[in-house]
């Protein structure tokens, strides 16, 4: 027989209320505000959920207590007894009894608002995860990144099946001395998805996508995608582009009877400004010149981006220039934002197990995970980070073939990234298995291929004995369950020194849960 929790937590704050007032609450008012409390405008509303019980809160990893709606409803109920506690502590006090009963087994975040418990707690939480998600870009800066982002545009989208908050940010580093000016900014946009398991507020555990850029505005737009190209006829003339639109002339063809070019004489008007015509060498007394037949050509050669000093004394970045130099002469476009139009992403990744790769296009260093990218004309193909995939709009295809946006390319690479990571883990405990054949070792493989976890007990044997015998790991892929009572209280049980072994598998606010347990962090 499954358990009516709205009942049981609307006779249970009936109960609290009688201990503290000797005003009655109704029991119909208890039922609204319980309802509110699971996120559910009415009583009748959480009795019409069907797609999410409410009953499986004890299977949730995160439980959400929506104390808006809450303060929302008991202002609009009549007849409320006067002395009632407040909302946040009807939310404390009936977040407590689901745990105490065994109701609730996930970590309950209990705020003022989802948006602030976001940028409060959440995200400084999570900024490890956060940083190295933002690895690849931080190291086209030349800063250090050691402060937290302010987050600000939080947004809440509550959808049938999830619920996503999405807040954006300028992350902004110290420039370091012992590298030239290329940007000490990011600019960044993270997402928190959040699936339903029960009810409007019991969720499994969160998913965190994170994507940035670095902020140009120090840039000068010609610096972008290199200096735009002086023309030939500028460049013989020695004069500028914007000194040749002021000119006036007319042109004087000098060739041979079967056509052939050999050069130009250009007559300019008596209306040319004097001051630019002086800058013209070997420019007659009649204003004549002559220029090469190929003076009218179109310039295609590679101008050199100019690199002028910023106010820090440092020269700005060449960065632009290494991408044209990688990618121009696979194309057929002689300019970058034409080129990259010809190049897709083939769905072709690559995990090299440790961060030692560079990226073929950029020349980024140190990393661990390749994606390949194709010229649809020239068929010629790199290996580049993700980064570069969102940075330059490569173009990226979902299965029907259709051309991804932004956000959506985002997710699709960070998708392949996930299951990256848990292939790996998968691999490592494959090697486990083969290398120490044990009964243990086989079921935390099946486990972690079912539930795509471990338990804190199964945590512990596997990293030790994958440290033991020497399996190559990377410890902060794997995941660890704390979202249930029992793994909480395995967790309080076990040595500090057992935890250590898998420490940098817990997520931030797992590991502010182990220290709340009696353990510590391993030394540094």
């Amino acid at each position: 027989m499954s358990t009516d929790l709205s009942k049981l937590c609307a006779d249970f704050l009936r109960q609290k209320h009688a201990s503290l007032s000797p005003e009655k609450l109704k029991a119909s008012h208890a039922r609204e505000l319980v309802a509110a409390f699971f996120g559910y405008k009415s009583h009748a509303a959480l009795m019409a959920e069907k797609a999410y019980p409410l009953q499986r809160l004890e299977d949730a990893y995160i439980f959400i207590p929506d104390l808006p709606l809450l303060e929302d409803r008991r202002v609009k109920l009549n007849d409320l007894p006067a002395d009632l506690i407040s909302s946040m502590n009807i939310a404390k006090l009936l977040s407590d009894f689901l745990s105490g009963e065994g109701l609730c087994g996930g970590n309950v975040w209990l705020y003022d608002s989802l948006e602030s418990y976001i940028t409060d707690v959440f995200l400084p939480d999570s900024q490890a995860l956060i940083d190295d998600e933002l690895s690849g870009v931080m190291a086209e800066t030349n800063a250090g990144f050691f402060d937290t982002p302010y987050y600000d545009d939080v947004k809440i989208h509550n959808g049938d099946d999830e619920l996503i908050v999405t807040a954006s940010a300028q992350y902004k580093g110290e420039s370091l001395d012992d590298k030239p000016f290329c940007g000490d900014t990011i600019d960044m946009g993270v997402q928190i998805t959040l699936p339903r398991i029960a009810g409007k507020r019991g969720f499994y555990d969160f998913e965190l996508e994170v994507g940035g850029s670095i902020n140009d505005d120090w840039v000068d737009p010609d610096l972008k995608y290199g200096k735009p190209l002086q023309s030939r006829l500028a460049e013989e003339l020695g004069i500028s582009d914007d000194d040749l639109e002021m000119l006036e002339w007319e042109t004087q063809e000098n060739s041979s009877n079967d056509g052939l070019i050999y050069d130009f004489i250009l007559t300019f008007d008596d209306t040319c400004p004097p001051e630019i015509l002086g800058k013209i060498e070997g420019l007659s007394d009649d204003k004549t010149i002559r220029v090469s037949a190929n003076a009218f050509d179109e310039n295609t050669q590679l101008a050199e981006p100019s690199t002028p000093n910023d106010n820090r004394g440092n020269t700005m970045s060449t960065y632009p220039k290494r991408v044209a130099d990688n990618i121009l002469p696979l194309s057929m476009a002689g300019d970058l934002p034409a080129a990259f139009k010809e190049w897709h992403f083939t769905d072709k990744v690559k995990d090299h197990l440790k961060p030692n790769e560079d990226c073929e296009l950029c020349d980024n260093e140190k990393l661990r995970y390749h994606f390949e990218i194709e010229n649809e004309i020239t068929r010629n193909r790199l290996w580049i980070g993700s980064s570069c995939i969102l940075k330059f709009q490569v173009q990226v295809f979902d299965n029907k073939g259709n051309v991804l946006n932004a956000k959506d390319t985002e997710k699709k690479l960070n998708k392949l990234k996930d299951k990256m990571c848990y292939d790996a883990c998968i691999n490592a405990l494959k090697n486990l298995a083969i290398a120490e054949p044990n009964e243990i070792l086989s079921n935390a493989l099946n486990y972690y291929l079912k539930n795509k976890y471990l338990t804190p007990k199964y945590a512990f044997v596997v990293f030790w004995r994958l440290n033991k015998n020497d399996i190559d790991h990377s410890p902060s892929f794997f995941k660890v369950a704390l979202n249930k009572n029992k793994y909480k209280e395995h967790l309080e049980e076990m040595d500090t020194f057992k935890v250590h072994t898998f420490w940098k598998a817990l997520s931030s606010s797992q590991k502010k849960i182990a220290e709340r347990l009696g353990h510590t962090a391993p030394p540094a």
